[in-house]
């Protein structure tokens, strides 16, 4: 993870950079910065818009490491049966053979 200092000395890094420092996969850190998320924005990563790149401080992913640690974040989706009586096969008539 490659760190590089602000104007002010503060440290940053990018996406990948801040999901490393973390603990989580890149994707996942990712999914957790899209509007998709059902995050609300008060527990959303912090970032800034730094030469046309989102880049995010480690002052910011600090405390937001420490404010979701309790949390248990849900990122995947579970999956919806439609209709567990259905079949795909079609509706036979339930009358016996006719006999011959």
């Amino acid at each position: 993870m490659i760190w590089k200092l602000d104007e002010n000395k503060n440290e940053y890094t990018t996406a990948a950079g801040a999901a490393r420092y973390i603990g989580l996969p890149r994707t996942t850190f990712l999914h957790y910065l899209s509007d998709k998320c059902p995050l609300p924005e008060n527990l959303r990563p912090k970032f800034k818009i730094l030469f046309f790149k989102q880049v995010f401080y480690q002052t910011d992913l600090d405390e937001w490491k420490n404010k979701t640690s309790k949390i248990k974040l849900k990122y995947k989706q579970n999956q919806v049966k439609a209709g567990t009586n259905l079949s795909n096969v079609s509706n036979f008539p339930k009358q016996s053979k006719l006999p011959k």
